[in-house]
């Protein structure tokens, strides 16, 4: 997960980056059609991290077109950083727990004994949809919390 998160952080990073200092006027050009993008901008500009970090975790816009977006921001990069790496830990410890469980089950299928792996395939079930519902509770309520901000403006 620490690696996940690093690197998804730091990529994330060099988009912001990318964005911000080279395709500044290519990135305005595509989102000055988008009418929700603009409120989207707005927000940010006025609740800074926070912002990102209910985006982060409500998938408004895919992850990697967010990056560059949010390079046209008057963010700051350490804000956006904080918010990035927090914003992201909850879906990407899903994508860890779910590669990492079936790593494990595929690789000791072969060695479980009968009662071995109904406990075991009782316990990943558990674990996947308790999972899936606090990413989906997290999910809800920051797709709230965004069209709170939005019709605030």
């Amino acid at each position: 997960l620490a690696v996940t998160l690093l690197g998804a952080t730091l990529g994330a990073v060099l988009a912001f980056l990318s964005s911000r200092y080279l395709l500044t006027e290519k990135v305005e050009k595509y989102s000055s059609k988008n009418k929700n993008f603009k409120a989207v901008m707005e927000t940010i500009d006025e609740n800074g991290w926070r912002a990102i970090c209910m985006l982060r975790l409500s998938p408004v816009v895919p992850f990697s077109l967010q990056n560059f977006f949010y390079g046209l921001t008057k963010i700051k990069l350490s804000h956006y950083t904080f918010a990035t790496l927090v914003g992201i830990i909850p879906g990407s410890s899903l994508y860890v727990y779910l590669g990492t469980t079936g790593a494990v089950l595929f690789e000791q299928k072969k060695t479980l004994s009968c009662a071995n792996s109904v406990l075991r395939w009782s316990f990943v079930i558990i674990g996947l949809g308790a999972t899936a519902l606090v990413s989906r509770y997290i999910s809800k309520r920051a797709g709230e919390k965004i069209e709170n901000i939005k019709n605030e403006n």
